[in-house]
């Protein structure tokens, strides 16, 4: 399931590469697609909304197949590791 998250992020972009560099005037219909195109086309700080959502899709694939492994009774502790680390990270009242 993760390389299929990793394609479809890169035909994603890839689309919207090609649309862009050929019907470019569709991106102003709409605010979204005015959006979009803002996000795409300026790097600073624009590409770190990308880069977050990136971490986030991927963090909800590894733990969202570590439920499916919980409930086939399989071994789960690096994600339980994993996840017991990131809940004292941000739980921390410092």
């Amino acid at each position: 399931m993760t390389y299929t998250q990793i394609v479809l992020w890169f035909v994603a972009l890839d689309i919207n590469f090609y649309m862009f560099s050929q019907h470019s005037n569709i991106y102003d219909l709409a605010f979204f697609t005015k959006l979009l195109k803002h996000i795409l086309f300026e790097p600073y700080p624009y590409w770190s909304i990308l880069l977050i959502s990136a971490v986030v899709t991927f963090l909800s694939i590894f733990f969202g197949d570590e439920i499916m492994d919980a409930a086939a009774h399989k071994d789960r502790t690096i994600a339980h590791s994993v996840f017991c680390s990131l809940l004292r990270l941000f739980s921390n009242k410092t």
